[in-house]
């Protein structure tokens, strides 16, 4: 009796500690699990940031993207006005000068017209005579220049050349201001007034003489 009285008490010593290391053993585990459970949090609260960070640069990436090719179409679209631009201007300044040319050119043929339309009066009067020959010159020939000589001729070539100016050539006898005559032609476009002012220095020769 003796003996189980005392085993007894060291039983219970024994069960005592440990169900209080069991309860420590309970309790760090419990607290283990604690911080796995809250560092599970935060690691999938990071994956969550970093998902929305990740969306978020691929929507800044995108706006990138996007903006760089507008500005690669906006660049284009800019070239492509000014090429336009520039080929309204050339074409401009290029119906400009065919206007310029026309209303040379529709000029010189009224003064033609009004030299033929005068040249029955100047062949019968004062001798006139016009006559094509190669090259693109047209030649005026005079005679009744020379009261003693009325057959004799007295002559000048004439053309309009590419930059639409007149030029004369050929002229017998020699003019001695005839590039003073042919600049004041070229100024006025007085085609008729030329040929008045060449026969006037014509008739002056054969007085000179």
């Amino acid at each position: 009796m003796s003996e189980m009285q005392s085993v007894i008490p060291n039983f219970h010593q024994a069960k005592n500690r440990t169900l209080k290391w069991l309860q420590l053993e309970m309790d760090s585990l419990l607290q283990k699990n604690d911080v796995d459970t809250e560092f599970s949090s935060q690691i999938i609260e990071l994956e969550s940031k970093f998902e929305c960070l990740l969306k978020t640069k691929t929507k800044e990436n995108l706006n990138i993207l996007q903006m760089k090719e507008y500005c690669e179409l906006k660049k284009a679209s800019n070239l492509a006005k000014e090429k336009l631009l520039n080929n309204l201007e050339e074409e401009l300044a290029l119906l400009k000068t065919e206007k310029l040319s026309l209303k040379t050119v529709s000029q010189n043929k009224v003064n033609l017209k009004q030299l033929t339309e005068e040249s029955n009066m100047f062949s019968q009067h004062l001798g006139l005579k016009m006559t094509k020959v190669k090259g693109g010159w047209l030649q005026f020939v005079f005679t009744l220049i020379d009261v003693n000589k009325p057959d004799s001729c007295y002559f000048f070539s004439l053309k309009v050349d590419s930059s639409k100016k007149y030029i004369v050539a050929d002229c017998q006898p020699e003019i001695k201001d005839m590039d003073h005559l042919v600049e004041k032609l070229n100024s006025t476009n007085n085609l008729k007034a030329f040929v008045h002012a060449v026969r006037r220095r014509f008739v002056s020769s054969t007085k000179n003489n």
